[in-house]
């Protein structure tokens, strides 16, 4: 049965294995001790539940937004010290970006079958990677794709 887990993730934490010794240099990064102790569950839950109310999952992510925001801009109180946070990226596979992100261009958008021709947004949102005339499957540094500019989807 699957679960989304929605957690988040401390960048600095009880060090690494190998410890710097120059003190300007001493991040001190989340890599020893137990993954519980630096990872903080935001939610969870079950995928069939989601799935068939597409507005729970964006309920879900628009509540933990507002929770980020006010971390980033507001901060908190700690040991009478003022606190922020701040935002450095996100993880997950390019299924969940595409899900999460409401992107219209993925691997979802492009044909997949040799030979059929139908008209698709692209797969790149950065060129015209799965357009008509842009195959995506072309990995080579000339690319009909790789020179091209960016098509801007129309909403």
């Amino acid at each position: 049965m699957p679960y989304l887990v929605f957690s988040t993730q401390g960048v600095l934490g009880r060090g690494t294995t190998r410890q710097v010794k120059k003190h300007h240099v001493k991040q001190r990064l989340q890599f020893l001790g137990n993954p519980l102790d630096s990872r903080l569950i935001f939610g969870s839950m079950q995928r069939k539940k989601y799935a068939k109310k597409p507005g729970v999952l964006d309920d879900f992510l628009e509540l933990y937004t507002e929770n980020a925001r006010i971390l980033v801009e507001e901060g908190f109180e700690y040991d009478g010290q003022q606190w922020k946070v701040a935002y450095i990226g996100s993880l997950g596979d390019w299924a969940w970006h595409h899900k999460s992100g409401h992107l219209s261009r993925s691997f979802y958008c492009c044909v997949k079958q040799v030979g059929r021709r139908i008209p698709t947004t692209g797969i790149c949102h950065l060129c015209p990677a799965g357009m008509a005339g842009y195959p995506w499957e072309q990995m080579a540094l000339q690319a009909e794709h790789a020179d091209a500019d960016a098509i801007v989807p129309e909403a």
